[in-house]
């Protein structure tokens, strides 16, 4: 079968509470939202803030039935408008460059099951 997938990993509808802000800001204008989708290289998901290709972001994610929330250094590879009918928000696609303890893990487990 021929494609045109160029990502490393299998993306996963799966909805995953997500955390996420400025690396290295703490909760500094942090937000929070519904992941898109995810993968063991990064995860997709609708803001209200807008970030810049390149930007580093510190993401925290809840996964069901794992205590600690996982969490990873994630670089922004893509930000685009995706409304404007009432609030203006983006699609906002990271890449996981560092994970934290068990995190990646533990993400594995999850969608593998």
């Amino acid at each position: 079968m021929i494609t045109d997938e160029k990502r490393a990993f299998k993306r996963s509808k799966r909805k995953f509470a997500v955390r996420y802000c400025p690396h290295g800001s703490g909760d500094h204008h942090a937000g929070t939202c519904l992941s898109e989708n995810i993968s063991l290289g990064g995860v997709y998901f609708v803001s209200l803030d807008s970030f810049d290709i390149g930007q580093m972001l510190d993401c925290a994610i809840t996964m069901p039935g794992i205590k600690e929330e996982g969490r990873w250094t994630a670089r922004v590879v893509r930000c685009e408008p995706v409304s404007e009918k009432m609030v203006k928000t983006y699609g906002i696609a990271v890449e996981f460059v560092e994970s934290f303890g068990d995190s990646q893990k533990n993400l594995g487990k999850i969608l593998e099951s």
